[in-house]
């Protein structure tokens, strides 16, 4: 088998992770305003240290990671009527965004930590 059809069968499989101050208050914010689903959590005396949420095929990890919070980015692409829900819920929950050009105009959504989500507006 030669190299090229060895890349054409390798399925990889990524979930971003992204560091927090506050588990509790990030999974408000991911769940309560924006809509994600928790799927599950490990905890160490009775304090989740790290979870993971999802919202369509996007899954995301929570960690409790201090020297490391806030420095998380997300690319996500949408088709039209998901991105046309999107720009829906962040008028209806005034969900705060930015508009940014990131080599086409973007929103970048902020969590509480200021790890970024962008989200292009374009193809």
């Amino acid at each position: 088998m030669g190299e090229d059809n060895l890349m054409e069968t390798e399925k990889w499989y990524s979930r971003p992770v992204f560091s927090v101050s506050n588990i509790r208050k990030s999974l408000q914010f991911y769940c309560d305003l924006l809509g994600f689903d928790r799927s599950w959590k490990y905890e160490e005396n009775g304090h989740t240290i790290v979870t993971q949420v999802s919202k369509g095929d996007l899954e995301l990890i929570l960690a409790a990671n201090l020297d490391r919070v806030g420095n998380g980015r997300i690319f996500i692409s949408l088709d039209g009527s998901e991105l046309a829900k999107l720009e829906q819920l962040i008028k209806a929950k005034e969900i705060e965004t930015e508009n940014i050009h990131w080599g086409y105009p973007t929103i970048r959504i902020k969590d509480l930590d200021g790890n970024e989500m962008l989200f292009p507006l374009e193809d």
